[in-house]
This record gives structure tokens, sequence and C-alpha cells, in this order.
């Protein structure tokens, strides 16, 4: 099988709905981002990023869509979604259900796969500059990061933007799955990693309605947020 036949076959078939859905997410992938790299042509290379692919990207993938399919039947979710500051002409709902399916995308992508798949955790610094390389890329292409929507000035100034509904929904989903991958329940993660966020008043008044609609309580400190 040739490389895209591995993607269609292989990885995204344990996660699309059908072998055409598989087929769609290939030429979406091989479209928007630069996949092939000659580090692949390394088979030992190219079999830890298959498994970080398998075991680690896919996974996520499955658990953030489930979490925002979930989030889809609450009302007050969907009213929400539906805000009007989302400024597709799409049908919010169905929007939303596709940023699912493109969701983190960009992992797949030779910028973010390699440096992804080579570093570990565990022992961090051999591959640091690797995995910051990868880390880099991936908030500057996906809109459900906080930290996408940071305006840096030539002085290294960081300015925080405004960040539509739509995506504040994906990035909630998103970090259910985070929970889910690192073993976590969300009620235990939200409160380690939601202080470590900066956001512009409109994106915190507007996190803090989400999640208190899902039980929370959240109180706002500056542009931090915090849960009580």
């Amino acid at each position: 099988m040739n490389r895209r036949q591995i993607f269609e076959r292989k990885i995204f078939s344990l996660f699309c709905d059908s072998r055409s859905d598989a087929q769609k997410l290939v030429r979406l992938l091989y479209e928007r981002f630069e996949v092939e790299s000659h580090a692949y042509e390394d088979n030992e290379i190219w079999g830890l990023v298959e498994k970080y692919f398998i075991h680690t990207v896919i996974p996520h993938k499955i658990e953030v869509r489930k979490a925002g399919m979930e989030l889809l039947q609450e009302n007050w979710f969907v009213k929400l979604l539906s805000l009007a500051d989302n400024t597709n002409d799409k049908d919010p709902i169905e929007q939303f259900k596709y940023n699912l399916w493109i969701h983190d995308l960009s992992k797949f992508s030779q910028q973010e796969a390699y440096g992804y798949a080579m570093h570990d955790f565990k022992n961090p610094k051999p591959t640091y500059s690797l995995f910051q390389k990868a880390w880099h890329h991936h908030k500057l292409y996906n809109t459900h990061h906080p930290e996408y929507w940071l305006s840096v000035e030539r002085n290294g100034t960081t300015t925080p933007i405004p960040m539509p509904s739509m995506y504040i929904a994906e990035m909630i989903a998103d970090w259910i799955g985070a929970s889910k991958s690192y073993g976590m329940n969300f009620k235990e993660w939200l409160p380690k990693n939601l202080p470590q966020f900066m956001w512009h008043p409109y994106t915190a008044n507007l996190t803090a309605e989400y999640l208190s609609m899902m039980g929370f309580k959240v109180r706002k400190e500056e542009q931090k947020l915090f849960l009580e």
C-alpha cells in the first residue's frame, strides 16, 4: 500500500463511518498540509509515526467527537453554538459536526507528526525542540486552541483577541477528550488546566457561560478563569 492507502485503510478507517468518508478525509489532509516526509523512508521512523496516529491521535479524535455529539444533545449548547459571532454561512450544528470530523487534522502533517511521535514526555529534553516546532505549528492551524487567538507583537507583547463561540464549543469537546486521553476525569483535569490560559474578556465570559451550564462554578480574575 502507498501512504494514501495506509491513511485510508489503516488509520482513518478507525475513525470514519465509511470508506468514502475516509477517502474524503485523506483528500482533505493532502490538500491542506504537507504529509510526505523523507524521514518516513526509514521503516522504523514510519512505524513510530503510524503507531502514534493509531494509538494516540485517532483515539483522541474519537473521544472529542463523542464529547461534542453528547453536548449537541443539550439545548443550551446549541443556543450558544448559534451565536451571531459565527461568520460561517453553514448551519451551526452541521458546521460543528464538520469541525469534529476534521479535528486535529494537522497532527497528520509531516510538520507535526514526526515531532509528536518522536517525543518522549517522560524524557523530554532530547526531542524538546522537535516537539516545540510541532506544537507551534499545531497552535497556528487549529482554531479550537485559545493560543490561536493570541496576537503577538514584534516586541513579544501578547494580546488575546475574541474567540468565536463555535470554536469555544470545539475547545471544550477537545478538553473532555484530552482529559480522557490522560486517564483523568474532566472534573479533575479542568481546575488544573483552566487557570493556565489567558483570555480576551469576550472569550472569558463565553467560556465561563459554557462551563457554568455544564455545572461548574467559574470565577474570572482579569484575563484568567478559575473554578471555585
